[in-house]
C-alpha cells in the first residue's frame, strides 16, 4: 500500500504505513485494498478503450490502481466490430491481447437506386420501339383571326393564339378559343400527324340595342322652363331624344304661374304632354297683414322643414318668399316643393337643387 492515504472512515491523511487510524481506530488493511493494474493490446492499436462503461483511452493501455474484482472491457475502432472481454483482476494485474475484427461493408442502396432508375427509363423509352409500336407524338398550332384568345385545349389553358403546342398524343381533343368582345368557338380535332395548324375566324357579339324613346313637352303659356328628374333640358315647346324607356318627373317653371310636375311614363318610342299652367292669383291690394303674415308663413315653413329633416331654407327677397337649399334627394325636394305651395299658396320662388341630381328618387 502507497502513502500517504485518506482513511476511508475519518477521512484523515495517513502519512505511515500504520495498520490502524490513529484519530478513528479502524483497520487500515481492510479499508484499503490494494491496487491492481490491467494491460491491454489490440490488433489493430488505435481502439477506444472503456472500463465498466467509462472511457479510459486508446489501445495499448494500461490502467493503474484497479482493486480486486470483475471487469467489463469494451473496445471499439472504426471499420471493426465493437468487442467485449470479461475480465477477472485477482492477486496480480491482468494483461489483454484482443485481435478486433473487421465489418463488413454495408451495402450501397442509392447505387441501386440509381441502377433501377437507368433500367426503368431504358425500359420505357426502348419497349415501345422492340414491341413494334413506337410512341408518336404531334404538334398542335392555332392561330386566331383576330388574335391574342384564350386557348384551351380539353379545358385545360395553354395561352394565348397564336399557341402552338408541342408532345401532344395522337387522339381526339376539344379546342376552345375565347376573346373578349367575340362569340366563344369550340372545335373538335383528331391528331394522327406529326404537325397540324387550325386557324379559327371568330365573329363579334351582336349586343341588341338599348331602346330609346322621345319625349315632347307643350306647356299653355309657352316658354316654361321645363327640368327632367332635376336637370334643366330648355323652354317649352321643347323635344327631348335619346331617352331610356322608364320614369320620369318633369317640372315645369314660369314667371307669373304656378309650378307644375308630371310623372311621365316612356314606354313607347316617342311620347308627347300638353301641360296647362295655372296663374298665380294677384296679391291682395286690402292685404294689411303687413311683414307680421310674411314672418308667421316663414316660421311655418322652416318649421316643417325641420320636421321632416330637411336643409331647406325659406327666407324673404324683397316682398317674395324663396326656398333655398342643397337637398339629399328629388323625393325630399318634392317634399319641400309641397309645403312651400301650401302655405304660400304658389307665391314663392324654388331655388332648391338636388346634390344627386344624376338618380330620380322616391318612396
Amino acid at each position: 500500500m502507497k502513502f500517504p492515504v485518506n482513511c476511508k472512515k475519518c477521512n484523515q491523511l495517513l502519512y505511515g504505513p500504520v495498520k490502524y487510524c490513529p484519530f478513528c481506530g479502524v483497520t487500515v488493511a481492510s479499508e484499503t485494498a490494494e491496487t491492481l493494474s490491467l494491460i491491454i493490446n489490440t490488433n489493430p492499436a488505435g481502439a477506444s478503450v472503456f472500463l465498466n462503461g467509462d472511457r479510459k483511452g486508446t489501445s495499448p493501455l494500461t490502467i493503474n490502481d484497479l482493486e480486486k474484482g470483475n471487469y467489463t472491457v469494451r473496445l471499439e475502432l472504426t471499420g471493426y466490430k465493437p468487442k467485449e472481454e470479461h475480465v477477472s483482476i485477482g492477486q496480480e494485474g491482468q494483461k489483454l491481447d484482443i485481435n478486433l475484427e473487421k465489418e463488413k461493408p454495408r451495402p450501397k442502396y442509392w447505387v441501386a437506386a440509381v441502377i433501377m432508375a437507368v433500367v426503368i427509363i431504358l425500359v420505357w423509352t426502348l419497349l415501345p420501339k422492340i414491341s413494334g409500336h413506337p410512341k408518336r407524338l404531334a404538334s398542335l398550332t392555332i392561330s386566331t383571326q383576330p388574335s391574342g384568345a384564350k386557348v384551351f385545349l380539353n379545358g385545360d389553358r395553354k395561352g394565348n393564339s397564336p399557341q402552338t403546342i408541342n408532345d401532344i398524343k395522337e387522339g381526339s381533343y376539344t379546342v376552345r378559343v375565347e376573346l373578349e368582345g367575340y362569340e366563344a368557338k369550340e372545335e373538335q380535332i383528331a391528331l394522327n400527324r406529326e404537325n397540324r395548324t387550325f386557324d379559327i375566324t371568330l365573329r363579334k357579339k351582336t349586343e341588341a340595342p338599348i331602346p330609346l324613346a322621345s319625349l315632347t313637352i307643350n306647356t299653355r303659356p309657352a316658354g316654361a322652363a321645363v327640368f327632367l328628374n332635376g336637370d334643366r333640358k330648355g323652354n317649352s315647346p321643347l323635344t327631348i331624344n335619346d331617352l331610356k324607356k322608364g320614369s320620369y318627373i318633369v317640372r315645369l317653371e314660369l314667371d307669373g304661374y304656378k309650378p307644375k310636375e308630371e310623372k311621365v311614363l316612356l314606354d313607347q318610342d316617342s311620347h308627347r304632354i300638353v301641360v296647362e299652367l295655372a296663374a298665380k292669383p294677384a296679391p291682395d291690394k286690402n292685404d294689411r297683414t303687413g311683414p307680421s303674415s310674411i314672418t308667421d308663413t316663414l316660421k311655418a315653413m322652416n318649421k316643417e322643414f325641420k320636421a321632416i329633416r330637411s336643409l331647406a331654407k325659406a327666407k324673404t327677397d324683397g316682398d317674395a318668399i324663396t326656398v333655398q337649399g342643397i337637398l339629399g334627394s328629388f323625393d325630399e325636394q318634392r317634399r319641400v316643393q309641397s309645403i312651400a305651395a301650401r302655405l304660400t299658396n304658389g307665391n314663392y320662388i324654388d331655388k332648391t337643387s338636388v346634390i344627386n341630381e344624376g338618380t330620380y328618387e322616391s318612396r
